[in-house]
């Protein structure tokens, strides 16, 4: 309590920080209430836990999924212009023989 009083001189702890604080403070841990509560706070976290831990499985197994997709269209991206590249490179050439051929032709 004596530090809530020094953070509140200080101006360290906002309004609603505050009223958290001393709800909480004013709990009393032997009670046995207060044990029955805290373990209804407890289940739910820890339900919340399980929960946010699958979604995460589910969101990373997601993601691995979605890179390796896109990993694989860049691959095949990639292949397909080196395969255009050559086929491009080739027809220069033809191109390129072709003109020798006419310019002989004439």
């Amino acid at each position: 309590k004596e530090s809530l009083a020094f953070a509140e001189v200080l101006g360290l702890v906002s309004d609603p920080r505050r009223k958290a604080i001393r709800s909480f403070l004013q709990v009393d841990p032997s009670d046995p209430t207060y044990e029955y509560h805290s373990g209804g706070i407890i289940e739910t976290l820890e339900n919340l836990n399980k929960e946010f831990v699958e979604e995460k499985r589910t969101l990373d197994a997601d993601w691995a999924e979605t890179k390796k997709t896109y990993e694989d269209s860049i691959a095949s991206l990639n292949k397909k212009m080196d395969e255009n590249s050559k086929a491009m490179d080739q027809l220069e050439e033809g191109s390129e023989r072709l003109k020798g051929e006419i310019a002989e032709a004439r």
